[in-house]
């Protein structure tokens, strides 16, 4: 137990970090003498993607009023640009087919991704602390109850997609590698992305109510009581209009991460960044409010990587998309010519390479890769920010042109140059993959050993990839030419900031809970850690605490936190 002198200190060495960082604390709790409001409800959600949209939901439903709060011009957040997938362990139709999913291997599995450096399988808490491991435990436990309880109530409906492999199907621990992965059903669209679809469905059901998502609504600062409370929030509304709006049993935040405010991320993630998928308005407004209210931090390092096409972060860091999966045509090269990487491993793993420092010069020596690939026929390269690819006859001509490419960028990232090595590094390491290609063995990197690999592989490569040897490998073919794009490290969103408990209660610096304040989704330490076992682990967990935090703060008395100063303007 920690000393009132220690946290003290430590709250003084965390608000330095911070504003160290670059974080200015702008927002500071409010604490008035006589608490006046421009309107009550029960519960304030600050965020209207999956988080703040299950939070809402689950809320109204347990008989509360709510306030939905949105910073961006339109509800649904980044998990409107998703593909909709959410993960969940033990689900309704894993149970209905008989498709065991043990508790005890599940969370061996996530606390093996989450922190390999620590995990001990003989540990109680698998070598996590035991805040980690409840919050793994609670969402093993309630990932299921969250969304049954949002189809019972008719706010989601889901679909089960039995046949998708988790990334990490070939774990040991991992028992059930198929069966995990739902998202929304629709009846007009049967295919992922399926992001926009979710929050659909999600904000019907709370129109349906009488609950209205106030877009242009910023949250600016918490208002606590003398016991140190939270009651409230001030609100930057449309029009530069300021609100104070009271809750009588939490106010929950989920407002996505910080990917979007440069200073964060110089000054908490693992490795530079670029670009991001997540929407505009996800600057890291809590990592600020929540800073006042003396929360411990968690995760802050780690992120939901994946690369982006340079040029195209470059014009606009919120990116349209990601380089989710490679086809098996596709290499990636460092400055040298030479792959680094195996291509068919997954966003979340694949961009991480690019934080390798060379201890020679103390840079990132693969900071920025070189997507290569041939035709066959198809000049584009199947995802968003093609536009940037060039399209030369020879290696020479490549390298004449990406080394143009790099001087026209060369102030904003660092000076990267190609090494004089490139031309002869790239013939070489295309002759060498076309190799492995024809006998379906990648003696460099493994390409297309796991499950997961090859059954990608198959879905992307057609027919040339069912009659392969190995359908993630593909020789380049030169007659046609060849194809290239400067790819750059990025985020689907950051995972990182306040550490919540498994009721998605903010901690202090003592870890005790923040009485009335919640969060959930990316704008809080994810229970993932380090780890992205699977896609739908952003949504998941984001569904599964928003409906605890709901849960937990609806169960709560109603306190007397002050009087409405106006009559309400909106039913809450």
């Amino acid at each position: 137990m920690s000393s009132d002198h220690e946290v003290r200190t430590r709250r003084r060495e965390f608000i330095g970090a911070l504003a160290g960082g670059g974080l200015a604390l702008s927002a500071c709790e409010r604490r008035p003498a006589t608490p006046s409001f421009d309107e009550i409800a029960d519960v304030i959600v600050v965020g209207a993607g999956a988080a703040g949209l299950s939070c809402a939901c689950t809320a109204k439903s347990s008989g509360a009023t709510v306030i939905v709060l949105e910073k961006g011009p339109v509800a649904g957040g980044t998990t409107s640009k998703s593909g909709g997938f959410y993960w969940i362990f033990n689900n309704a139709f894993m149970r209905a087919k008989g498709i065991a999913d043990p508790k005890p291997a599940a969370l061996r599995f996530m606390a093996a991704l989450a922190a390999p450096h620590r995990y001990d399988p003989a540990s109680p808490t698998l070598g996590l602390t035991a805040r980690e491991h409840s919050c793994i435990e609670a969402y093993f436990d309630h990932g299921s109850k969250a969304i049954e309880h949002l189809e019972r109530i008719g706010a989601l409906k889901s679909k089960w997609w039995p046949r998708i492999l988790d990334y990490f199907a070939h774990h040991p621990d991992n028992k059930a590698p198929r069966g995990r992965s739902l998202t929304p059903s629709s009846r007009t669209q049967p295919r992922p992305p399926l992001g926009h679809e979710l929050v659909r469905q999600l904000q019907a059901y709370l129109l349906g109510k009488g609950v209205k998502i106030r877009t242009r609504h910023r949250a600016s600062a918490l208002i606590r009581d003398d016991k140190g409370r939270v009651t409230g929030l001030e609100v930057a509304a449309r029009g530069g209009k300021s609100l104070r709006l009271g809750a009588r049993k939490g106010v929950v935040f989920a407002s996505g991460g910080f990917p979007h405010d440069v200073s964060l991320c110089e000054a908490y993630l693992e490795g530079p960044i670029f670009g991001s998928c997540a929407v505009p308005s996800c600057e890291g407004d809590f990592m600020r409010i929540a800073a006042t209210a003396n929360a411990s931090m968690g995760n802050v390092k780690n992120a939901w990587w994946s690369q982006v096409v340079l040029e195209e972060a470059l014009a606009m860091r919120s990116v349209a998309n990601n380089l989710a999966f490679l086809r098996n045509d596709m290499i990636l090269v460092d400055r040298t010519g030479k792959r680094v990487v195996n291509e068919s491993s997954f966003y979340h793993e694949r961009t991480q390479v690019h934080f390798r420092q060379d201890p020679r010069t103390g840079g990132y020596s693969e900071l920025l890769l070189f997507l290569v690939w041939s035709s066959h026929g198809k000049k584009k390269a199947d995802f968003h920010g093609d536009e940037y690819a060039l399209n030369v006859k020879t290696v020479a001509a490549l390298r004449e042109q990406l080394s143009a490419r790099l001087a026209k960028v060369a102030r904003r990232t660092g000076g990267f140059t190609l090494d004089a090595s490139f031309e002869a590094g790239l013939a070489q390491t295309i002759e060498r993959y076309n190799g492995f290609a024809k006998t379906g063995k990648d003696e460099d990197f493994r390409r297309g050993e796991t499950p997961c690999e090859r059954a990608i592989a198959l879905q992307m490569g057609g027919a040339s990839a069912r009659a392969a040897k190995n359908p993630a490998l593909r020789a380049l073919d030169l007659e046609g030419g060849l194809f290239a794009m400067i790819v750059a490290p990025g985020v689907l969103d950051s995972k990182g900031g306040p550490a919540v408990n498994a009721n998605a209660q903010l901690l202090d610096l003592a870890e005790k809970p923040i009485i009335g304040l919640y969060g959930a989704g990316n704008c809080v330490a994810s229970p993932a850690l380090g780890g992205y076992p699977a896609g739908g682990i952003t949504i998941g967990p984001a569904l599964t605490f928003g409906y605890l935090a709901a849960k937990h703060a609806s169960a709560q008395k109603a306190r007397d936190i002050g009087e409405v100063r106006a009559r309400q303007a909106r039913k809450a």
